[in-house]
């Protein structure tokens, strides 16, 4: 009877293993299909791999526990030099509503091995591309002086150099619900100042505001 019981066991774990690497193999096949022939996923992710361990940025014999380091050093741009480092010019678009479509990203951290690895690569991968494609860059600094991608602006511009940067992402192939707005604001800043610019964001439908520090 133990030796049956003991057989079951190992029956029933070695089907939860299998079946366990059969769902992660089809959430990497649904990442492949939700990019479509646009994003050769592998060759793009391992390319990634290959810069940020050339950069130091994760070791050469990384694990899970680096990847996940990593994604939260640039997750919303709280280490924007992890980003400087990294090439992000040919990063391409890509939408982070098909990244969802396959799995919620809380449940990343719940994965193993290369889906693991992978699924860290892609997270980092979609927040690296969004900083350089589908984010409109605005600066508060001193004085509530206003930049728009670098360029300096008057207040009263404001709203209409954000239609033009807004139209430009949605032209490139963004889609509006994923545009970001990365604000860095001098502390001297009035709140008025801030509850303007908000109010002229959620207008447009741009919800996605990133604050930073003025340097």
């Amino acid at each position: 009877m133990k030796r049956l019981f003991c057989t079951l066991m190992v029956i029933f774990i070695s089907i939860s293993f299998l079946q366990a690497q059969h769902d992660q193999n089809e959430l990497l096949d649904c990442w492949i299909q939700a990019f479509g022939k646009n994003f050769d996923f592998y060759a793009e992710l391992d390319k990634l791999e290959r810069e940020i361990v050339a950069l130091k940025i994760v070791p050469p014999n990384n694990s899970g526990n680096d990847y996940i380091n990593l994604l939260n050093e640039v997750r919303a741009d709280l280490k924007p030099d992890v980003l400087d480092k990294i090439d992000i010019t040919r990063y391409k678009y890509i939408s982070e509503t098909s990244f969802r479509s396959c799995i919620d990203p809380v449940n990343i951290l719940k994965l193993k091995g290369t889906p693991l690895k992978y699924g860290m690569l892609l997270s980092v991968y979609v927040i690296v591309a969004r900083h350089q494609h589908a984010t409109v860059h605005h600066e508060v600094a001193e004085n509530h002086k206003l930049k728009m991608e670098g360029e300096e602006i008057v207040f009263e511009d404001f709203d209409s150099e954000l239609d033009k940067a807004i139209k430009k992402l949605l032209d490139s192939g963004v889609i509006r619900e994923e545009i970001w707005l990365s604000m860095h604001v001098h502390p001297e800043t009035k709140m008025g100042i801030i509850v303007d610019i908000q109010t002229a964001l959620r207008n447009k439908g741009i919800r996605k505001i990133n604050y930073s520090p003025y340097d």
